[in-house]
């Protein structure tokens, strides 16, 4: 769809083009002045709604790759430079004079060279006098202070995922020695237990171990008392009434 706008767009202005060449004088100034200041940014706009989506296809990696290379910086500024520049001293040079110049096919490859050559050379001029001086301004003053913000908020972000990190092992570590120290606290309490059920059951056994010995020599002088007493009945005497 972008590629059909994109073609679309530039046939449009292509035959505008054509028919303000037919009839120069068919057309009114105000016509003329719109064209001329509308039509080189509709064409590239065009231009580039066809030209882009081929580029980002999967087919065009290649040529993308190629043209994303650092090496195409430089020239892409000069290149834009001339284009501003190259329409002004073309209209310049051909309205500055009281009639046209009449020239032959040589002649006028020769003016195409004279002003291409021109407008780099302009461009070049106004890229180190004028746009190369605010790009490192712009990149001192306010590109780098903001990367070094960037950079010192994840060096902020960094410091206090670690700490995180060492304040969640801190607490595992405590959580384990807690629960060891718990554990521990647990088995000695319940060695504490049997221990004392066993004493209590040793001494549950020496109490009943004294008791049944108690009873035994308690028995024992029952049986002796008792024995008197049969001894006191047999041997003793009652008169009758």
């Amino acid at each position: 769809m972008s590629v059909l706008l994109g073609c679309l767009l530039m046939l449009m202005m292509t035959s505008f083009l054509q028919i303000i060449n037919d009839t120069p004088n068919g057309v009114s100034q105000f016509t003329n002045l719109l064209y001329l200041l509308v039509h080189r940014p509709l064409f590239i706009a065009g231009f580039s709604m066809a030209l882009f989506p081929i580029l980002v296809s999967a087919p065009c990696r290649p040529l993308r790759d190629l043209l994303a290379h650092p090496f195409w910086a430089a020239p892409s500024r000069l290149t834009y430079g001339a284009l501003l520049s190259h329409g002004i001293w073309m209209q310049f040079r051909d309205f500055n004079t009281e009639r046209g110049t009449w020239a032959c096919g040589l002649d006028a490859f020769l003016f195409f060279l004279a002003f291409a050559a021109f407008s780099f050379l302009f461009s070049l001029v106004t890229a180190l006098v004028w746009e190369m001086p605010i790009a490192a301004l712009w990149r001192e003053f306010v590109v780098k202070p903001r990367e070094l913000g960037i950079q010192e908020e994840k060096r902020v972000r960094e410091a206090i995922t670690v700490r995180n990190k060492q304040r969640r092992a801190s607490r595992e570590e405590e959580d384990m020695q807690g629960k060891v120290g718990a554990s521990l606290s647990q088995i000695i309490k319940s060695k504490k237990r049997q221990l004392a059920g066993e004493e209590s059951q040793e001494s549950i056994g020496s109490i009943k171990i004294s008791r049944a010995a108690m009873r035994k020599t308690s028995g024992d002088t029952e049986d002796l008392e008792g024995n008197g007493d049969e001894d006191k009945k047999l041997y003793s005497y009652k008169p009758k009434k």
